[in-house]
């Protein structure tokens, strides 16, 4: 039953979609698009979407088959399922996120409770909902596209033994990548641009680029960013306003 419901929500709202034609477009300048989803029919209809929209699409149904694909043919975007029969798209997304080069995933998901939510956004760079607006699938691709691979302003940050680098997202210990979420990722490179000033939970909040996102996220994912730092002291909670970054030594930019 839910299959088919499934199903039909798919193709009813990509029969509602109107792209332009990208027929005079080269394959080759086409974003490339990895997609994991065991359901078949469901996989061809997104499939479908996103040729439709303009990606070059990679569509397989099994972990093994995704991380062969990634190997060699490579993606510019991967969208992945959390639920797959006998497998998660999770744990592979969580495996991915430990890779320092590796594109931006995207997580598809009836798992929809904030709790489950920010379990994802924790891991992926994007999270979106079952049913979703195909509009807002390919908004969201087109974003993350933008922010991999069109920073025009990259820099450096460097504070005692760490460095962040915005070209890559990639925070250092020495030389040593510690993974990041894309979450913590944002926080942590919006409070080290203001070393020793005052950030609000509004003002990080507006940082996240996760609409349905909460104070309490930006809380959960500050606890986590002191983890991997392993230093409590780098980011002072300021109770009742906000969190204040500190470094053990001045910020230099390069």
């Amino acid at each position: 039953m839910c299959f088919v419901v499934a199903f039909r929500w798919l193709d009813a709202i990509i029969k509602k979609m109107f792209f332009k034609s990208v027929s005079v477009m080269s394959k080759l300048t086409l974003p490339r698009v990895l997609l994991l989803d065991d359901d078949a029919p469901i996989r061809q209809m997104l499939s479908q979407l996103l040729q439709q929209a303009g990606f070059d699409v990679t569509a397989v149904g099994k972990v093994a088959a995704f991380e062969r694909a990634l190997q060699t043919l490579g993606a510019d975007v991967c969208i992945i399922d959390w639920m797959l029969a006998g497998e998660s798209g999770l744990v592979l997304a969580q495996k991915l996120s430990q890779q320092a080069d590796r594109p931006p995933m995207l997580m598809l998901s009836a798992n929809a409770t904030l709790d489950e939510r920010l379990q994802g956004l924790s891991i992926v760079d994007d999270y979106l909902t079952k049913p979703f607006e195909p509009k807002e699938l390919i908004a969201r691709l087109h974003v993350l596209l933008r922010r991999h691979h069109n920073d025009k302003t990259a820099q450096q940050l460097t504070f005692g033994q760490w460095r962040l680098d915005s070209a890559s997202h990639q925070l250092w210990c020495a030389n040593e990548v510690i993974a990041l979420s894309a979450g913590e990722w944002q926080l942590l490179w919006y409070l080290a641009q203001r070393p020793q000033r005052l950030v609000s939970r509004e003002q990080l909040l507006a940082v996240l680029e996760d609409e349905s996102a909460s104070e309490r996220a930006v809380d959960i994912r500050i606890s986590r960013l002191r983890k991997k730092l392993g230093n409590d002291r780098l980011i002072e909670t300021v109770w009742g306003q906000g969190y204040k970054f500190v470094p053990p030594t001045s910020v230099l930019t390069s």
